[in-house]
């Protein structure tokens, strides 16, 4: 139970200030941002991994540099990728994420396709999110103190910027979108405080533009809308000294700003919002009754939310062990009948009670919950779908109200050396977590290697994983090497279409593992699985084409077979009617 009565921490281990008398509160900043920068200075011999083909080495935009600028803010964010008009909106609700695919290209503009290059940048921006984001603590719990180790505002950053459950952010290049959304979504807070505090509305001003920005990185940004004027609620008093700005004067121009954003969204992706798909790896709220997808009962799917939002609290209280795929059936389908859905719900249910509580208090605790509630809730799945359950890279703006409920009863106890000993052992803990987990994002062969023991019941990451398999075994330097990696793909690819009965992608790999086998009637009848749902899919037609013609080539070494091979040569040729092979087989055997 929430206390209503402050408590007051003993006196702050303080840093010392500069020969000026100046407060010296970049230093604290400083060194958060160096231990941000020393944490995943391991991911810098990374190559490019998991969805970064989508926005830079496989995005058609991205890699015309500057050029593709235009295309990059009047286009939907996988559009470049897709490069099939409508392909992109597969995805619910569609992306328009354009300011980090902007920067992604400037950056290969410069430099080319060097993941080096790309991963320090994303490094940068973490370490500088870590100084931005204790100043802006500061001066919002602080204001006028002088900064210290053992104040709120860096101990809650530091455990934000020490905590596991951001690798898959920093990791994976893609997610230069969150980092810059939360980033951009602070510098609007302090730029709105310092209005508040300065009574100089060009601050205000400033704010706007910031949150323009953070708003094109990613939509989680919106909910700051609401998260801004909370904090000035419980950390700026209502008396005489109070601003005499009022608070909806201060945040006009950051809704202006949304309202820009909002309508360049709506333009550009037509005005659409949150539409479900009928397809599994985009709707993990249907399931397959054996001849067509259903949706899920109300009672399904509000339980698989529960569960899901009870996962986020896992992770940051627990994270072990990490994955990069929560895809369907790795959450898989759950009722009010589990146990653990109603394990969530008692811990949901004792976070709106804590948030508001403390709230006529203005309670250090209640803002906490309040801001986790908020930022939470847009990738929550309860007001819009987002195309599956969960992810951990959805934690990362929510995961600021952990350290700031965690750093505020630590800071409680009122012995300095118990105190360090906390934080020594959760720091030292995040620390061996994060650079261990770091290593498994190298490459996406390591990555899905890995993670399948963790997310077997996806059906994305067994042919996600079985894609690499089959790409290693095209490699393999002997006969036996190469069946025994294809053996292993398909088995892969068995799961992924168990769990997904028409998974176009599983077929179509599964296809291509057989033809690498030289399996190719099993290759034609999983070409042909594929082309039932998805004729158009990339090089599937080609791949048919030549599983046609080498069945027939094989099926013609007996003369009993003459007339099935005749056919698929037939087959072949009304698809590929310019082919020579084809067509001298046809004529040589075809009369």
């Amino acid at each position: 139970m929430i206390q209503k009565k402050r408590n007051t921490p003993t006196p702050p281990l303080s840093v010392p200030k500069n020969k000026d008398g100046v407060q010296a509160h970049w230093y604290p900043g400083v060194i958060l941002g160096l231990l941000a920068f020393i944490l995943y200075a391991n991911t810098l011999s990374h190559g490019f991994v998991l969805d970064d083909s989508l926005v830079i080495t496989k995005n058609q935009f991205t890699t015309q540099g500057l050029a593709g600028w235009s295309k990059i803010f009047t286009t939907d964010t996988f559009f470049g990728y897709f490069q099939i008009p409508g392909k992109e909106t597969i995805i619910t609700g569609g992306r328009y994420r354009p300011l980090s695919l902007a920067l992604f290209a400037l950056i290969y503009q410069i430099f080319g396709a060097k993941a080096f290059v790309f991963h320090l940048f994303n490094v940068l921006l973490y370490a500088l999110s870590a100084i931005l984001l204790f100043k802006t603590l500061h001066a919002l719990f602080h204001k006028s103190q002088q900064a210290s180790w053992f104040s709120l505002a860096f101990l809650s950053t530091l455990l934000f910027v020490a905590h596991p459950v951001h690798t898959e952010v920093v990791n994976n290049i893609k997610c230069a979108d969150e980092i810059l959304s939360l980033l951009l979504s602070i510098l609007t807070l302090k730029f709105t405080l310092k209005a508040y505090d300065t009574e100089e509305k060009r601050w205000a001003w400033w704010a706007g533009l910031a949150f323009l920005g953070a708003c094109f990185s990613k939509e989680n940004a919106i909910t700051f809308l609401a998260a801004i004027p909370m904090a000035i609620y419980f950390f700026r008093p209502k008396n005489s000294s109070a601003s005499s700005i009022p608070v909806t004067t201060l945040l006009f121009p950051a809704i202006i700003a949304f309202v820009l954003f909002f309508v360049a969204r709506g333009t550009v992706l037509h005005w659409k919002f949150g539409e479900e798909a009928n397809v599994l790896i985009n709707n993990p709220f249907i399931k397959w009754d054996g001849a067509k997808w259903l949706p899920f009962t109300f009672g399904e799917r509000s339980a698989a939310i529960v569960y899901s939002l009870g996962e986020y609290l896992r992770l940051l209280v627990f994270p072990h062990p990490l994955t990069h795929d929560y895809y369907p059936r790795q959450i898989g389908i759950v009722s009010w009948a589990d146990w653990q859905v109603w394990l969530s719900a008692v811990a949901g249910a004792g976070i709106i009670a804590g948030a508001f509580t403390g709230l006529k208090q203005k309670h250090i605790i209640s803002f906490a919950l309040l801001y986790y509630i908020i930022t939470i809730s847009i990738v929550s799945n309860v007001f819009f779908p987002i195309g599956t359950n969960l992810s951990e890279r959805f934690i990362y703006m929510p995961s600021l109200a952990f350290g700031l409920i965690v750093g505020y009863y630590i800071l409680k106890i009122n012995n300095n050396s118990i105190k360090l000993a906390l934080i020594g052992l959760l720091l030292t803990a995040y620390t061996a977590k994060t650079v261990i987990r770091n290593q498994v994002w190298k490459d996406n062969l390591t990555l899905a290697s890995t993670d399948i023991a963790v997310s077997g019941n996806s059906a994305k990451l067994n042919n996600s994983y079985a894609a690499q398999l089959s790409e290693k075994a095209l490699k393999a330097s002997s006969p036996q090497e190469k069946a025994a990696l294809t053996n292993q793909a398909i088995n892969y690819y068995n799961k992924a279409i168990t769990i997904n009965p028409n998974y176009v992608e599983a077929f179509y790999g599964r296809g291509s593992a057989y033809f690498i086998r030289q399996q190719f009637p099993a290759a034609l009848s999983d070409y042909q699985m594929a082309e039932k749902t998805a004729p158009d899919f990339p090089n599937l037609q080609n791949n048919l084409v030549l599983t046609l013609r080498e069945s027939a080539k094989i099926l013609l070494q007996n003369p009993d077979n003459k007339p099935l091979a005749v056919q698929y040569l037939r087959e072949a040729q009304r698809r590929f009617p310019n082919d020579p092979e084809i067509n001298g087989l046809l004529q040589t055997y075809g009369q």
